[in-house]
């Protein structure tokens, strides 16, 4: 079985490069979250914009908000409490609120984010209900607009491609297997190479002068050896040693032959 994830991650983790879908799709869609931040008029603003929460999470984790007169930013679902939403620093008001979508101007407004929470009746609603208070109570509208700042480009402007590559936040660099995409070697050998074993014990090995063409010499090795399993495999037939070596060497000169090495 393939391993699309595997395969559809980029090189420096061990990946073919190959785009995910699924994650450029959410990449792309958070266009629509940012420039519904920006202060240019556009016909389709205050529309149901074409995301999906796991979208809105995103963007909620690659931005900073800064209030200015709270009239762009969602009291309850925005991340404004020091990288926090009222839903977060209080979920079990959130079922009490009456108002739920109001913006943060709309809320401070005679207090309108209060209406609803009188029906608490717990010790923890009311602990809850203090944090967001002093949150609230601290908070000083001005006259700017609200704004973001993208936290994955220096400029503070989002893009397509820090959208995407965020994404894969977390995973572990795979150095000695991003390194196969720079030796001299057939698109198709590179591929193989990527996503074996061998090539990890040959990179760390190869330490001289020569090492790349030791690792472009073992990288025709493994690809040989890949394709005479599968042959064993699938198909049932077999060379014999003498003979994978002379086709591990053809390969080799013609490839030398073709580069001009």
């Amino acid at each position: 079985m393939v391993s699309w994830k595997k395969v559809c991650s980029p090189k420096r983790f061990g990946g073919l490069g190959v785009k995910n879908l699924v994650a450029f799709a959410s990449a792309l869609r958070l266009r629509w979250l940012w420039l519904r931040w920006q202060p240019e008029d556009r016909p389709w603003k205050g529309t149901v914009l074409p995301c999906t929460e796991v979208d809105r999470a995103l963007f909620s984790a690659c931005t900073v908000i800064s209030i200015g007169n709270g009239m762009l930013t969602s009291f309850w679902f925005d991340r404004w409490i020091d990288g926090a939403a009222p839903l977060d620093v209080a979920p079990d008001l959130f079922p009490l609120a009456r108002r739920k979508k109001v913006s943060v101007h709309e809320a401070l407004v005679d207090d309108l984010w209060m209406k609803g929470l009188e029906r608490l009746n717990s010790a923890g609603q009311l602990r809850q209900f203090f944090s967001l208070w002093q949150a609230v109570r601290s908070l000083a509208l001005s006259q700017i607009c609200d704004s973001v700042v993208w936290k994955f480009n220096r400029n503070g402007i989002y893009s397509a491609k820090s959208a995407y590559e965020c994404q894969f936040l977390g995973r572990v660099p795979s150095p000695s297997l991003q390194r196969v995409w720079s030796i001299k070697m057939e698109g198709k050998v590179c591929v193989a190479s990527s996503i074996s074993r061998w090539w990890k014990c040959l990179t760390v090995g190869a330490r001289s002068p020569g090492r790349n063409a030791a690792m472009t010499f073992g990288a025709y090795v493994a690809w040989n050896l890949w394709k005479e399993r599968n042959r064993r495999i699938f198909q049932g037939k077999d060379v014999s040693s003498p003979r994978l070596l002379e086709i591990i060497s053809a390969e080799i000169e013609f490839f030398c032959l073709a580069k001009g090495l």
